[in-house]
């Protein structure tokens, strides 16, 4: 049985960057996160390149102290 804190987390996913791992590493795991985000909305997914480039510009450079664990 799914606890109420388990059902409310499920439901609000949220990415954090793993500082315990290399930026390379998180990149591929964000990259997953972004396209079943993706997958849940009909969206069309994101291929290496077109997921480099927002990693690059908008993600990476733009992780605050609470995006972190």
């Amino acid at each position: 049985m799914i606890t109420t804190s388990e059902q409310s987390r499920l439901q609000h996913k949220v990415w954090k960057y793993r500082i315990s791992e290399s930026e390379e590493w998180n990149f591929a795991r964000w990259q997953r996160w972004a396209n079943d985000e993706r997958k849940e909305w009909n969206q069309e997914l994101l291929d290496d390149t077109q997921a480099r480039k927002k990693w690059d510009s908008n993600i990476f450079p733009n992780l605050t102290g609470d995006q972190y664990e």
